[in-house]
């Protein structure tokens, strides 16, 4: 239940910012402020997905990040990301902190109405990483920790649904290197589609 709180409390801050009007400057100009995010849950179940118990699979996902416009177009800020996955006994808890780059391809010049306008953007972030996982190994429970270093480099588009708010569909290629706390280190990489909501303040 406290990643659910931990959600609902993410969705309500968003909610906050959306509900001031702030005139007709562009959301993507000098000294404005962007905060967005994106949430998932799942429940699985049948043989596909039950583990050998007969648990369900339980996960929760999402990811927030806030910047400030330090010149037009150009946001400098920071990206968090958790996740948790659950089965019966067996549990991962991941969660993830870096900074993060964004340029907004558009004229930050001001006008009488942005809903409607399209901000293609690219952006680039750097993560650090760590995942608790905890399994029950005869009757025992053991708890194995990673370190996880993310680079992301990601676009997409901003659909402004009305002067300060945004829909947010983009596409991430990430590349991660895992370091076990025993063990060699390893690599892979990861293509991820998004989408969410972005709010823009001052």
């Amino acid at each position: 239940m406290k990643y659910l709180s931990t959600v609902c409390t993410l969705i309500f801050i968003l909610a906050f910012l959306c509900s001031f009007a702030f005139g007709e400057t562009s959301p993507i100009a000098k000294g404005r402020k962007i905060l967005d995010g994106s949430f998932a849950m799942s429940s699985s179940g049948g043989d596909l997905y039950e583990d050998l118990n007969g648990d369900r699979g339980a996960s929760i996902n999402g990811a927030v990040s806030g910047g400030y416009f330090l010149i037009p177009n150009l946001a400098v800020g920071a990206k968090f990301s958790l996740a948790r996955d659950s089965y019966g006994d067996s549990s991962s808890t991941y969660w993830g902190i870096g900074p993060q780059l964004s340029y907004f391809i558009g004229s930050p010049e001001p006008k009488d109405d942005f809903q409607g306008v399209v901000y293609p953007f690219l952006s680039v972030c750097f993560l650090y990483s760590r995942d608790t996982a905890k399994m029950k190994i005869l009757e025992e429970t053991e708890t194995f920790t990673d370190s996880l270093i993310t680079i992301g480099l990601g676009g997409g588009i901003c659909v402004m649904v009305s002067d300060t708010v945004g829909f947010v569909i983009r596409t991430d290629y990430e590349i991660d290197r895992l370091s076990p706390d025993e063990g060699d280190s390893i690599s892979g990489n990861e293509i991820v589609l998004r989408a969410g909501i972005a709010a823009f303040g001052y």
